[in-house]
């Protein structure tokens, strides 16, 4: 029964189709700016001292690097 069993994740791709269409826009700009202004900008600081750093590994890198990309673009898988 293990075996059989699946995890599956709401990823919504319909909303991440909106929401990428919607930057190119005036205020799709605004709210992006808004976003990285506000909570992006503690994610874009975990990211720039964590990525130079050789004794971290790859996927906490990634991680952080998500969560930025995440959000920055109000899109989170989960």
């Amino acid at each position: 029964m293990a075996s059989q069993s699946a995890i599956v994740y709401d990823c919504e791709i319909d909303k991440l189709f909106t929401t990428i269409t919607h930057l190119p826009t005036t205020e799709g700009l605004s709210e992006l700016g808004a976003r990285i202004a506000g909570a992006a900008a503690f994610e874009l600081y975990d990211v720039i001292t964590i990525v130079g750093k050789k004794d971290v590994s790859w996927n906490v890198k990634a991680k952080k690097i998500g969560r930025l990309v995440a959000t920055a673009l109000n899109y989170h898988i989960g």
